[in-house]
């Protein structure tokens, strides 16, 4: 009985530091550094997600015309007058350095 309440001590140890890591990880994720990282990731990527990083005031202009399409479709124009695909134009940043200046 000795060796099996010691098991099931380690594993509640184990399952409770998991739970806690996960959630620092998951509160990690929502940092301005982070959001930077994945709008400048999705930005480059010419993936309509980018929106997801915008505020509403960002995303549709004054004329009502919603940005990210617009900027997506004018790269696709633009790969297009080039003789290539949409897919030419995209680039997987290697290396993004962020830094918080000020909070």
């Amino acid at each position: 009985m000795n060796k099996r309440s010691r098991l099931i001590s380690l594993m509640v140890v184990l399952i409770t530091g998991l739970c806690f890591h996960t959630s620092s990880a998951l509160a990690e994720g929502n940092t301005p550094e982070s959001a930077a990282k994945g709008f400048a990731k999705a930005y480059y990527m010419l993936d309509a997600s980018m929106a997801e990083y915008l505020s509403a005031d960002a995303k549709i202009n004054e004329n009502d015309v919603d940005m990210v399409e617009l900027f997506l479709r004018l790269k696709d124009e633009d790969a297009r007058n080039r003789g290539y695909k949409t897919s030419y134009l995209q680039m997987q940043p290697i290396l993004i350095k962020a830094e918080v200046l000020e909070k």
